[in-house]
């Protein structure tokens, strides 16, 4: 079967980082909203005021467009997933069936075996 316990630690992983990230627009937001906040900080760092709000709008930006990719990153994670587990489970599968169907191709070995109705029709040899 899929070990899917990499996948899911990495699922994990990205999940908290996204979690922060919206954790720290969350901040951002609050403090562009409040005009205190706002002037605090500019007296702090001693920046105009304007160059403190396209500060946080572009932090705020980044921070988006990071959850962004982020999602874009569970969103394929989830596809190789499904997809590297899903393939490891069937091509086994039908690779086997295939090597079966062109031995008794090779060989040319059929019977006939009688159905249950008292018909009889074609199968192949020691399939099943």
């Amino acid at each position: 079967m899929c070990d899917r316990s990499w996948f899911r630690t990495l699922n994990d992983h990205l999940l908290f980082l996204a979690l922060q990230l919206l954790e720290y627009n969350g901040h951002l937001g609050a403090q562009i909203r409040l005009p205190l906040a706002i002037r605090l900080l500019q007296r702090l760092v001693h920046l105009p005021l304007v160059v403190v709000v396209l500060v946080h709008c572009l932090l705020s930006l980044v921070s988006v467009l990071l959850l962004l990719v982020l999602r874009l990153l569970l969103v394929l994670l989830d596809l190789v997933e499904d997809r590297l587990c899903s393939l490891e489970v069937v091509r086994p599968r039908l690779l086997h069936f295939a090597i079966r169907i062109g031995r008794y191709r090779a060989r040319g070995r059929f019977d006939r075996v009688a159905s249950r109705s008292g018909r009889r029709r074609l199968t192949l040899l020691n399939f099943s």
